[in-house]
């Protein structure tokens, strides 16, 4: 927050303090009218309770007369009658003028926008008055009625009453100052038209500047789609802005942030690293019938990669989950042969029957997680229940027992009872806490959004293990191409996969705790970490870091013609899968694969037809098939990576090769240092 920033909340704070506390001063100032007033016409013969009255219509103007029943106690009381109305009608007249002050000052700086202030605004908005380290804030919300109104504004929130979609409204916007602005009103496609006007807009302002000055603050439009093919259709290239806006967009649902909140606290593959460290199949059992188990089971598709290409099987329980597994697999693209290490079962189990909790699914070998999804957190929280009561309090402590992971939304004490409760709860544990999930920190997510932008910005480079400086410029001008939007939404897929990927080489993520810290240490640290896992097998593999750097250099050859000539070197492929090395090769291209499949790719072949002149005539046709493959959501590289026998497709496994020897640099560069793992759920 900048001094200036900080000088406005506190004189905020001051004005609000006067404002509060203004009802003190108005009765105090009538007491005194009123006790000066009975007081004069007391000495002018009056009864008491006749004083009283003329005293208090005072209030409506209503004096005496000032040469027949005038004294000094009357006027004193007209004085203090005249300054009580004077003061009421100043304080009104200070409160909404100052509220429109405070919009004008947050605009006047780097802000966010909320648009709507419903159920899934607040959470965000709690937490950003809660940290008061966060930018100034705007709401716009059309319902002058709305409860919440008056609370924000007390803790420095500026409100506008207004409909967000009016071109008046719109035009009060500074578009270029904006940070972020989270669209919630209600509507899906409401929702998508703002955001579209609000891209529209700053182009607009962004067109009027006198020199058209870089951008160099980007705008994070962060927009509440429920409707997944409505998400996949704002996200075609129609609707995206031209690079040079800096503009990011992120859609998200509340059951879909509770999905990717699920697995960032809590294993995919269990409390332990039984399975990642084996070969060992295991399996998942998941409950529910709505809108969060298929968001559950998305993110567990992308996931449910190991290195030992583990079967993870998920049995899906409720009493028609017969009809909801069609739904399930059109919902994710599914095709068995597409996801050959991910299963679907189907349980037909009826939890309010007498067998339910008695039945041999709840004592499979293997089980990873029990997650518990409905979209009604009191079934959620009674089926937990039950499992405990009925189930697995015989084997609380068995160290091979499932952890039992039940979605709870707003009861957030309750929530933190269960998980902090071990001695009862030990294995049980809430999940999905809605201020958590929709949390600043988490919807923004500006670690994710960089990690992303350093996979992006790496993307196709020459291979730099000692490379640091983030150069925001090429990073941007990557993140920003409009023509490269795919990449950019796969290098956040890919940096949803990093806990995983650290996990299987037994090893997790941990904030540095000494302020003092630096990158280049972070990263000469997290490194000597990698080396020490590596180093061996890749020496013995001929592909260490000088053949990685002179493998890489082979890129720039392959995507370009060199004096009229196409020519490149495949210097390394895995022939086998026996390392650790080659598993995580592997390991990135599966998740790759299905991050596609899961967004309805398809493989196809590139086939070259017809005659060239040259060898550069060809690399310009072929850059040109597969330009028209991308558009209709075809990938020649859409095949287990064994199966790769073209060398145009056989030099991508550096992508696969850099996705995980560059997590040191990702790393130190949000501040985080790599140390040996330990499981997420004892952490919780």
């Amino acid at each position: 927050m900048t001094m200036e920033s900080k000088k406005s909340l506190k004189a905020h704070d001051i004005i609000y303090f006067i404002l509060k506390h203004k009802q003190y001063s108005i009765i105090f100032l009538a007491v005194l009218t009123i006790a000066f007033g009975t007081w004069g016409f007391y000495e002018k013969d009056k009864h008491p309770v006749t004083g009283i009255i003329s005293s208090i219509k005072m209030f409506g103007l209503d004096l005496p007369n000032l040469w027949v029943e005038i004294n000094w106690q009357i006027l004193t009381a007209i004085v203090f009658a005249i300054i009580t109305i004077s003061f009421f009608a100043m304080m009104i007249f200070i409160r909404d003028s100052y509220q429109k002050y405070r919009v004008i000052d947050i605009f006047s700086r780097h802000h966010n926008v909320v648009f709507g202030m419903g159920g899934v605004s607040l959470s965000f908005l709690n937490s950003i008055v809660d940290q008061k380290n966060q930018l100034g804030t705007v709401i716009i919300e059309s319902d002058s009625n709305n409860k919440n109104i008056e609370e924000y504004r007390k803790k420095g929130v500026g409100v506008i009453i207004a409909d967000a979609l009016k071109d008046k409204t719109l035009d009060k916007l500074d578009l270029i100052k904006m940070r972020n602005a989270v669209i919630a009103l209600g509507n899906d496609r409401v929702n998508i038209e703002l955001a579209k006007k609000l891209i529209d807009l700053r182009s607009a302002q962004y067109e009027k500047q006198k020199h058209k000055k870089q951008i160099d603050i980007p705008l994070k439009l962060i927009v509440h789609i429920q409707n997944r093919d409505l998400d996949i259709l704002f996200h075609q290239e129609f609707i995206l802005p031209d690079e040079n806006l800096k503009i990011d967009l992120k859609t998200f649902s509340f059951f879909q942030e509770v999905a990717i909140d699920l697995f960032e606290n809590y294993d995919l593959d269990g409390k332990s690293s039984k399975f990642i460290n084996s070969d060992e199949d295991f399996c998942s059992i998941l409950m529910g019938n709505g809108i969060l188990v298929k968001d559950i089971l998305y993110q567990m598709a992308q996931l449910s990669h190991l290195p030992n290409e583990n079967v993870h099987t998920v049995y899906i329980v409720d009493k028609d989950s017969d009809k909801l597994i069609v739904e399930l697999k059109k919902y994710l693209y599914y095709n068995e042969n597409n996801f050959p290490n991910f299963k679907l079962v189907v349980e037909k189990l009826d939890s309010k029957s007498l067998d339910f909790f008695s039945h041999s699914l709840w004592q499979k070998e293997n089980i990873a997680n029990v997650i518990i999804a409905y979209d009604n957190e009191a079934e959620n929280l009674d089926l937990a229940i039950e499992l405990f009561n009925r189930t697995y309090i015989g084997n609380l402590k068995d160290i091979n027992m499932p952890s039992v992971l039940f979605a709870i939304f707003d009861q957030k004490l309750l929530a933190e009872i269960i998980n902090g409760e071990k001695k009862s709860f030990d294995n049980f544990f809430a999940f999905g806490n809605s201020d958590n999930v929709l949390s600043f920190n988490n919807l923004i997510n500006e670690e994710g959004f960089k990690i992303a932008k350093l996979i992006n910005s790496d993307y196709g480079d020459e291979y730099n293990p000692e490379g640091l400086a983030f150069d925001i410029n090429k990073a941007n001008k990557k993140w920003y191409n409009r023509n490269k939007y795919h990449n950019k939404i796969s290098s956040i897929a890919q940096a949803n996969h990093i806990d995983i990927k650290l996990k299987a080489m037994g090893l997790m993520k941990q904030k540095a705790n000494d302020v003092n810290t630096t990158k280049e240490r972070l990263l000469s640290q997290n490194r000597q970490v990698i080396s020490k896992l590596f180093d061996e097998d890749r020496e013995a593999l001929g592909i260490g870091d000088a053949e990685l750097k002179l493998y890489s250099k082979e890129l720039h050859k392959f995507y370009n013609c060199i004096n009229n000539h196409h020519s490149f070197k495949v210097m390394y492929f895995p022939n086998s899968y026996a390392t650790l090395f080659e598993k995580m090769i592997r390991m990135e291209h599966n998740r790759w694969n299905a991050f596609h499949y899961l967004a309805g790719w398809e493989y196809e072949e590139i086939k070259v037809v017809g005659k060239f002149k040259n060898s550069c005539e060809k690399k310009e046709w072929e850059d040109a098939k597969k330009k028209e493959n991308k558009m209709k959501k075809k990938h020649d590289c859409l095949l287990p990576i064994q199966d790769f026998k073209n060398d145009n497709i056989r030099i991508t496994i550096i992508y696969d090769i850099y996705s995980f020897l560059y997590l040191p640099n990702y790393l130190a560069e949000t501040g985080y240092a790599i140390v040996p793992w330990k499981s997420k759920h004892t952490a919780n």
